[in-house]
C-alpha cells in the first residue's frame, strides 16, 4: 500500500506572482521546516534551559556555534535603548506635564508600562508615592530635569500604602535635586517602592539609612561645636570655644536622646541668649561651605525672635532686619506667622522666602549650603529653597551666631536650645 504524503503548501503562494520572490519564499519556508523537523520542542533554547552549544543556523551556509550559556536574558549586540532617537519622549520614558503642587499617589499618563520618568516642576515640590499597578517586581527610573529639587518621603500617609516608598526609616527624605537621576525596584514582599543603586545626588540628600550622615566633601579645614555633658559649655572643634550668653534664666543643659543640648533664654525685651563663634570669621562663600545647626525649640514660641546664622558682624540685634552680610534662618513672632524663614543680606538689601512652619518643643536640622554664589536653604533634611540675589560677597569674612530675644516686656522665659552648629570646606 503507498504512503500517502502530505505536502504544506504556504498561504503566500497565489498571492505573489513574482517568481524571484516566491522562489526566495520557498527557500526560506524549507530552512525553518527543517529546523522544526529537526529538532524537539524547546530545542532551538537548549544553549538557555541546559548550557549546551547550539547551532546558530540560517539562510545560505551554517552560522557559527554560540557558547554554553547561564540560563537569563542574553544580549549578543547592543545598545540597549529606550525611545526613539533624539531629546524625544516616548511611552517607555514619559515626560508628564511639569509638576505644579505636591503630589499623592503620582499616576502621569502611561506610568504602567514605561521605564522611565523625566521630571521637572516650577518649585520644590515632594511626591509621596508612585502609583503601582499591580504587585509586581519593577525597575523605575527617576531623572529630575527641571530646575528645583523633588523630594521623595519614606512611608508618607499622603499616598496609599502600596505606593509609597520604603528607605527605612521614619523620617527618611530622598531629595532629588535637578539634574540628578535614581533607580527605584518595586518590593513587592513590603509592597513599597525602594532605590537600589546610590544615585548621583550628593550625600545629604539621600536617607540617612542609606549614607545621609556621610560628608559631601573631604574636608580639610572644618568648624565644629558641639554641646559637652554635664556642663553648661560647648566643645570647640577646629576653633576655640564657642561663647555663650543667656539673659535671663541661666544657660542650662538640656540633654535629649539625639545628644547633648545647651538651653538659653531671652527674657523680657531686648533680652538675649545667644552662643556664637567668639567673633571668630570661621568661613567665605567663596569656599562653597555647607553650614548646619542642630537645634530643640522652647515649648512657648510667642513674644520670641530667633537669628541663626553667618554674618559679617557679631551678631543681628533684636530685629527683623539683620546686621551686615548675612546668610540666615529667622522666626519672628512679630512677621513670620509661625514659620521658618530663610534669609539673604549683602549688606544693604535683604531677601526672605518661607521655609514652612515652625513647632514648640521640637528639633531641627537647619543647613545652607553655597554653590557658585547661590544659597540653599534646608529644614530637617527637606526640599532646598534657593535665594540667589542678595547673599554676602563671596570675599566677606562671616562668623557664626544662633540667638533668642524677647520683643515684650513679659517674664516668661523664652528658651532655644543648641546642639551643634558644623562649617566643613575642603576638596
Amino acid at each position: 500500500m503507498a504512503t500517502q504524503t502530505s505536502r504544506y503548501v504556504p498561504a503566500f503562494r497565489g498571492l505573489i506572482q513574482d517568481p524571484a520572490v516566491v522562489e526566495e519564499f520557498d527557500h526560506l519556508a524549507a530552512v525553518l521546516k527543517g529546523i522544526i523537523a529537526g529538532q524537539a520542542p524547546g530545542a532551538a533554547e537548549a544553549g538557555i534551559d541546559t548550557g549546551l552549544t547550539i547551532q546558530a543556523t540560517g539562510l545560505g551556509p551554517p552560522g557559527p556555534t554560540i557558547p554554553s550559556l547561564e540560563p537569563g536574558i542574553r544580549w549578543l549586540t547592543g545598545p540597549w535603548l529606550f525611545g526613539p532617537d533624539g531629546n524625544t519622549s516616548s511611552g517607555i520614558v514619559l515626560r508628564p506635564p511639569t509638576i505644579t503642587a505636591n503630589q499623592d499617589n503620582y499616576a502621569p499618563l502611561g506610568i504602567d508600562t514605561c521605564i522611565g520618568l523625566e521630571l521637572d516642576s516650577d518649585a520644590n515640590r515632594t511626591i509621596t508615592g508612585i502609583r503601582i499597578a499591580a504587585r509586581q517586581r519593577r525597575l523605575l527610573t527617576l531623572l529630575n530635569r527641571g530646575n528645583f529639587s523633588l523630594s521623595f518621603p519614606h512611608n508618607d500617609t499622603g499616598s496609599i500604602a502600596v505606593n509609597r516608598f520604603g528607605f527605612g526609616a521614619s523620617g527618611d527624605i530622598l531629595t532629588l535635586p535637578s539634574g540628578a537621576a535614581v533607580w527605584l525596584s518595586y518590593d513587592v514582599g513590603s509592597e513599597v517602592w525602594r532605590t537600589f543603586a546610590i544615585p548621583l545626588v550628593p550625600f545629604p540628600n539621600l536617607p540617612a539609612s542609606i549614607g545621609g550622615s556621610v560628608p559631601t566633601q573631604i574636608p580639610t579645614n572644618w568648624f565644629g561645636t558641639k554641646a559637652s555633658g554635664g556642663a553648661v559649655t560647648f566643645i570647640g572643634i577646629g576653633q576655640a570655644n564657642p561663647t555663650t550668653v543667656s539673659l535671663g534664666a541661666a544657660a542650662a543643659n538640656d540633654n535629649k536622646t539625639t545628644g547633648n543640648y545647651v538651653q538659653i533664654t531671652g527674657d523680657g525685651l531686648n533680652g538675649r541668649g545667644a552662643v556664637d563663634s567668639d567673633a571668630v570669621a570661621t568661613v567665605r562663600l567663596q569656599q562653597d561651605p555647607p553650614i548646619t545647626w542642630e537645634l530643640y525649640t522652647g515649648p512657648d514660641l510667642t513674644a520670641c525672635r530667633f537669628w541663626i546664622e553667618v554674618s559679617s558682624t557679631t551678631g543681628s540685634a533684636n530685629s527683623d532686619t539683620a546686621n551686615g552680610s548675612v546668610l540666615a534662618f529667622r522666626f519672628s513672632s512679630v512677621v513670620d506667622s509661625a514659620n521658618w524663614y530663610a534669609v539673604a543680606r549683602d549688606g544693604v538689601t535683604q531677601q526672605t522666602a518661607s521655609m514652612g512652619a515652625i513647632a514648640v518643643s521640637t528639633y531641627y536640622k537647619l543647613k545652607i549650603r553655597v554653590s557658585a554664589g547661590v544659597a540653599y536653604f534646608s529644614v530637617n533634611g527637606g526640599a532646598e529653597i534657593s535665594l540667589t540675589t542678595n547673599p554676602p560677597s563671596s570675599t566677606t569674612d562671616l562668623q557664626w551666631h544662633v540667638a533668642i530675644f524677647g520683643t515684650v516686656a513679659d517674664t516668661a522665659n523664652k528658651a532655644l536650645s543648641v546642639g551643634s552648629a558644623w562649617i566643613t570646606y575642603g576638596l
